[in-house]
């Protein structure tokens, strides 16, 4: 079932939704920004980012290792998907009943849409279906469910553009998305298999899953968190409309280190071999180093490109109402170098089973991060939160390498790419 053919129709298909998804997600985000306004949209945003949250939260880790588990064997795969899903629908039901209490101790619009979008939490509980499915070289099936999931939200969301519809439908567009995928893959699934006879649940399986996946949560919600800060300290120093335009320049910077990572993911085989078959340690840094001289200077490209022309293309695509957010999109598009270096070098370290370190980055950079948008929101507004998240891209993707004796030669071989061109 998992062969190299099989493997490559798989990739091409999951790089193939990501991308649509990423492409689509940023036209859908120009229609939706330019009728919701920088005050909504903020709102949406936010909701958005703390629920994408709560989600990792009561998946407990489960999601980062139910594909290990499911292509072990050490459980059958029955109990296995009753148990997570069991597992995160205690969570979820948990999370939301703390989402009720707050909505009516604080009514406010920000605990409201949170509540709303809360149904996601429960309908990501299924989301184990899906890697069952990779772990049976049918990864396509779980590529096609988000593929559908994404065309019916996005549809939703223009339509509702389309008849001017009230901020909640937006919310209810967003569900839509999980729902659906939640659908698709349990009706397959149940196409497949049936119902699920004898004892499947058990409290004793669920504990020592639970036990085994939630320290990834740490690493997992960390790396959320460096990515989210800016957006929840823009909201507590500043407002939804400063949210609104910040979110808009990353939108599309991100969407850049998006495909970024589909590009790092597609090369991650090589790199593993790379790390296990040189012939010598002066072979195998050579070619780190073209790796990394290449990656960068296609960053470099882009970013030079990206600031020559984002004065103009922000208010061309959003409107004259978020062209603040033009000097945000100039700064942060740098980051990308520092990015695509810092996920390549991941790569490394995984596979020279250095993981901590790479847990450390996230760790440190949220610390960084934090830090350094306390200091500069407040002087800068907009643009400090721009210079502090860029500034902790180039901490975390390049100077933590210095840190450790582990990876420091990450750090020289990342700035010699630059600078000696190699044979």
């Amino acid at each position: 079932m998992n062969s190299p053919l099989n493997l490559r129709f798989q990739s091409i298909a999951m790089i193939f939704e990501r991308s649509v998804r990423l492409v689509g997600g940023v036209f859908v985000s120009v229609a939706i920004a330019r009728y919701l306004g920088p005050d909504q949209l903020g709102l949406l945003v936010y909701a958005q980012t703390v629920v994408v949250i709560l989600v990792v939260l009561s998946a407990a880790g489960t999601d980062v290792i139910s594909l290990k588990w499911f292509m072990s064997g050490e459980f059958d795969d029955r109990s296995l998907l009753v148990n997570i899903a069991f597992l995160r629908l205690i969570l979820a039901t948990i999370i939301q009943i703390i989402l009720l209490i707050l909505l009516l101790q604080y009514y406010d619009d920000d605990i409201r849409s949170i509540a709303i979008l809360g149904a996601m939490i429960f309908f990501s509980s299924f989301d184990s279906v899906q890697k069952l499915y990779e772990s049976r070289g049918r990864g396509h099936v779980a590529a096609l469910a988000r593929f559908i999931g994404f065309i019916v939200s996005a549809a939703l969301k223009i339509i509702f553009v389309f008849y001017e519809m009230s901020f909640d439908y937006f919310l209810y567009a967003i569900i839509a998305e999980s729902f659906v995928i939640m659908c698709f893959v349990g009706c397959l699934h149940y196409k497949e298999v049936g119902i699920s006879k004898g004892k499947v649940l058990s409290v004793n399986k669920m504990y020592k899953l639970a036990k085994q996946s939630s320290p990834l949560v740490i690493s997992t919600v960390t790396a959320l968190a460096y990515n989210s800060v800016a957006i929840f300290l823009i909201k507590y120093i500043m407002d939804d409309r400063s949210v609104g335009i910040y979110s808009v320049a990353t939108r599309l910077s991100e969407a850049w280190f998006s495909l970024l990572s589909v590009a790092v993911v597609s090369i991650a085989p090589k790199i593993i071999v790379l790390a296990a078959e040189s012939e010598s340690e002066s072979e195998y840094e050579k070619k780190v180093s073209r790796i990394y001289g290449f990656a960068a200077y296609v960053c470099i490209a882009v970013a030079l490109f990206v600031t020559c022309i984002s004065e103009w293309v922000i208010p061309l695509l959003f409107g004259e109402v978020f062209s603040d957010a033009s000097g945000i999109l100039m700064l942060h598009i740098w980051a990308g170098v520092f990015v695509v270096w810092r996920q390549i070098s991941g790569q490394f370290l995984i596979a020279n089973n250095q993981v901590s370190q790479h847990v450390k980055r996230f760790v440190f950079g949220l610390i960084f991060n934090i830090s350094l948008c306390l200091l500069l929101i407040p002087l800068w507004g907009l643009l400090g939160a721009a210079v502090a998240s860029l500034t902790s891209h180039i901490f975390v993707g390049y100077i933590f390498d210095l840190l450790y004796k582990t990876t420091r030669r990450h750090f020289i071989l990342k700035t010699f790419s630059l600078v000696v061109k190699k044979s």
